[in-house]
């Protein structure tokens, strides 16, 4: 009797429960810089300062939301208040700053070459992605410097 009893109340107190799983997909598009999400910010700055070597360095973007078959663009912007770097002296953008992510991909990488720089150089760059037309940016981790130097 006391196990019916128990049962019952379980029964009882499941069905009042709601089906959450709709609440919890994230479905609007949004993209992130990875760097940003796992370092914490320099002091006194919004974002991360991450190093780059010479040659080509890749920067990881997190597209969040629900995948589409198409392929998915944004771009970034260089924050010329906060760079000292120059384009085409230390650094070049390479696909222009574009990020492009394929179809059901959800991560592409920003790619930027850094020539051989001289001893003494060291500069900072700092970028941010952009949002497009379908495509918003995670405001707590659009931004990261990448420090240049030898």
């Amino acid at each position: 009797m006391k196990n019916i009893f128990i049962i019952g109340i379980c029964l009882i107190l499941n069905s009042c429960f709601k089906d959450y799983d709709e609440k919890f997909y994230y479905r609007n598009l949004a993209v992130e810089f990875q760097d940003a999400v796992i370092n914490n910010n320099a002091v006194g700055k919004t974002y991360p300062i991450i190093n780059a070597k010479n040659g080509i360095n890749d920067f990881q973007v997190n597209l969040l939301g629900e995948l589409s078959s198409s392929k998915n663009e944004v771009k970034i912007k260089i924050i010329k208040e906060e760079s000292t770097a120059i384009s085409g002296k230390n650094f070049t953008l390479i696909n222009d700053g574009k990020v492009t992510f394929p179809g059901n991909t959800a991560i592409a990488n920003l790619k930027i070459e850094v020539p051989k720089l001289e001893k003494s150089e060291n500069v900072l760059l700092v970028v941010e992605l952009m949002p497009s037309n379908e495509i918003k940016v995670n405001k707590n981790y659009n931004r990261i410097g990448i420090r240049i130097k030898n």
